[in-house]
């Protein structure tokens, strides 16, 4: 799958109303797969009550950066990771299996998760927090593939700051920090 430009960065408008979202506004976002690629979509506070939660990837509120937030570099939170690590693993389609080895892999550069090994183009893993293990297969994409799904998550988080809070994606609660 060509991955350029299919998911775009954090948007500067209400999916629902097209109203601007202002820096500093707490906001949601959804990732979901559509025919042409991943998609993600931004509401604000007040349309999120009125959105769909079917169908959905994974889900996330954060807060729209202020100029001085946007000076601060760019470090793919491990919570978020951990969170898309696991909706993706319920989504059989190639496009979240290769997204989902990305995000394995930041999570592993990360030191989020240990690398235990690699048979027969599966991976091992293991979550230092829980130590749970999770094994994921290598969907076998290009050196040019990596890049382009690199570039795709890191649009998918752009504009996500330090106090963004994991939600889940059926019922739009707060996820504890004791969650996997």
């Amino acid at each position: 799958m060509d991955w350029d430009g299919k998911v775009r960065s954090a948007g500067h408008a209400c999916a629902a109303s097209g109203r601007p979202l202002l820096p500093g506004e707490r906001c949601w976002s959804v990732l979901v797969l559509a025919d042409d690629g991943f998609r993600r979509l931004d509401y604000s506070e007040e349309a999120w009550a009125s959105v769909d939660r079917l169908g959905l990837v994974s889900c996330w509120r954060w807060k729209v950066p202020t100029r001085n937030d946007a000076r601060q570099r760019l470090r793919l939170d491990d919570d978020m990771l951990r969170r898309l690590f696991a909706d993706l693993a319920l989504r059989d389609d190639r496009p979240s299996r290769c997204l989902r080895y990305v995000i394995a892999l930041c999570l592993v550069r990360n030191r989020a998760y240990l690398w235990l090994g690699e048979q027969q183009g599966t991976i091992t893993l293991e979550n230092k927090m829980d130590r749970s293990r999770h094994e994921v297969v290598d969907p076998g994409m290009l050196p040019d593939d990596q890049a382009s799904v690199t570039s795709a998550l890191q649009a998918l988080v752009g504009g996500v700051t330090a106090d963004s809070t994991v939600v889940d994606a059926a019922t739009g609660s707060p996820v504890p920090e004791s969650c996997p």
